[in-house]
């Protein structure tokens, strides 16, 4: 009887089959943002290959002979098939190092780029087949990155990116080998897909806390902030990609001022108003372009909220994408409106907009939803006896903050019991509907909970709201028939 009672076996098979998903999902977009096979749109790439078959090709290509253009074709082909090919073409001896010869070959550029994208498929496998493209093949792809032949570029700059989509040991690699120097350089080419392989492979450089240091110290920040602009599909997708960078290099920790200093807060939250109107199913862009701007506003300088804020129609675009069919979307916007709700100004514009309602409705999302829109409402109650008093009147939150008691994740749980507590102390009738709603059901529940903080604020709140002292009530003293004062403690409910 003295154990936490849990909210049984249904309750915690859920939870853990949402953490699993969540795991899941994180997975599969790290692979889907690491590494990229590159397959040719123009021709049609259905044939299958079997292991012998590329084996026997790779061995062709080893001999001297006058077809090399079509069995590179064949073998890039047949490597972006999958692992256990590529596997194949390895075991050949010398095979890589025949690629890395045709590369630095400077007699056929259109045989340097079928050996680049060949490089680039074999860099999209395991980290271990990665790691032997840099082994005996960066160099090489250095050298392209430097080549002045735009079709040479982007195969190179787009196999660094699959290179360094792989582990921090790579990437510390490829940092040695020097890339970042002439990956920078590339965003300043004329050529839209020359930039987005140049930038989607700083973007996956950048996942290290000490890269984004190096990135820094090579200026790369202007280089970006030129690329903050979004105009037809092409401009999409290089926008992505820099989002996702400066996602990166917002979120280390270090460059916060750097970054606002050089005028990216402005211009994300216009890219922002500019795709809510033109592109509003572009979850490509939206979901890095949302997670920098909410990156950036927690992470900031003090004022950064407040500027954030001066923009009144960004209020209406994130309203109108908290509603958005794509989770992605939805997720990564309330991000932001949790980070920009510690700003008084924003929670004022909450109060004077639909956005309110468009915050209580995510309590019944989904679970990663349900959290960030308590820990935004939290933020708006501690603003006062008015917010409050809105908030209450809004009839579905505070049951959805008492059901939120019940979760098993104790932040969750935390953010409820300060948005309850916050609602009895600055309204009138926030005990009483508190009481009505069941919410001493949660509360005493809480009491026995295995975290201390927690128990310990339940244990405050109800000793505070719902455990009072009656008046002091006079017993004789056995001894001396004197009268003592002794408290009588009643409990209400």
């Amino acid at each position: 009887m003295f154990k936490h009672r849990t909210e049984g076996a249904k309750s915690l098979r859920e939870k853990r089959r949402h953490d699993r998903q969540e795991a899941q999902k994180r997975k599969r977009d790290a692979l889907l943002r690491g590494k990229r096979m590159r397959k040719n749109t123009l021709t049609s790439d259905s044939i299958e290959y079997t292991e012998e078959e590329v084996k026997e090709l790779t061995r062709k290509l080893m001999s001297d002979t006058e077809l090399k253009s079509e069995l590179l074709k064949k073998i890039r082909r047949a490597l972006s098939l999958g692992s256990a090919l590529i596997d194949a073409f390895i075991s050949v001896e010398g095979s890589l190092s025949r690629l890395v010869e045709i590369l630095e070959s400077d007699s056929d550029n259109s045989l340097q780029v079928e050996a680049a994208w060949c490089l680039n498929n074999i860099s999209a496998g395991t980290n271990s087949q990665a790691a032997v493209v840099i082994e005996l093949a960066g160099a090489a792809l250095v050298k392209g990155l430097k080549s002045g032949v735009e079709e040479l570029e982007d195969q190179c700059a787009w196999a660094v990116g699959n290179l360094a989509g792989g582990n921090t040991e790579c990437r510390k690699s490829l940092k040695d080998i020097g890339v970042i120097e002439p990956l920078i350089e590339l965003l300043k080419s004329p050529i839209p897909s020359v930039v987005h392989c140049a930038a989607f492979a700083l973007s996956n450089l950048a996942r290290d806390k000490e890269m984004t240091n190096v990135l820094m110290e090579f200026d790369v920040l202007p280089h970006l902030v030129s690329h903050l602009v979004y105009t037809d599909a092409k401009s999409a997708d290089i926008l992505a990609e820099i989002c996702w960078l400066l996602t990166y290099i917002s979120a280390c920790g270090t460059h916060e001022k750097q970054v606002v200093d050089a005028g990216v807060l402005g211009k994300l939250i216009t890219l922002v108003l500019e795709i809510t109107d033109k592109d509003f199913d572009n979850v490509q862009v939206l979901t890095p372009l949302l997670r920098c701007l909410g990156n950036i506003i927690c992470s900031g300088p003090e004022l950064t909220g407040v500027e954030a804020c001066q923009n009144k129609n960004l209020f209406q675009a994130l309203d109108k994408l908290v509603h958005s069919e794509h989770q992605h979307v939805r997720k990564e916007c309330v991000w932001v409106l949790s980070n920009v709700s510690t700003v008084d100004v924003a929670c004022k514009e909450f109060m004077d907009s639909q956005l309110l309602e468009s915050i209580s409705s995510l309590l019944r999302a989904t679970f990663d939803l349900k959290k960030e829109a308590a820990y935004t409402l939290c933020n708006i109650a501690a603003q006062g006896a008015e917010y409050c008093e809105r908030l209450l009147e809004l009839g579905s939150v505070l049951p959805s903050m008492i059901s939120l008691l019940k979760t098993t994740d104790h932040e969750t749980v935390h953010y409820a019991l300060s948005f309850c507590e916050l609602i009895m102390q600055h309204t009138a009738q926030g005990v009483k509907t508190f009481k009505e709603l069941g919410g001493l059901d949660g509360m005493e529940g809480l009491e026995y909970n295995n975290d201390e903080v927690l128990r310990g604020h339940a244990d405050n709140i109800l000793d505070t709201y719902f455990y009072k002292e009656d008046s002091l009530t006079t017993l004789p003293n056995s001894e001396t028939g004197e009268k003592d004062e002794v408290a009588a403690v009643v409990t209400e409910g």
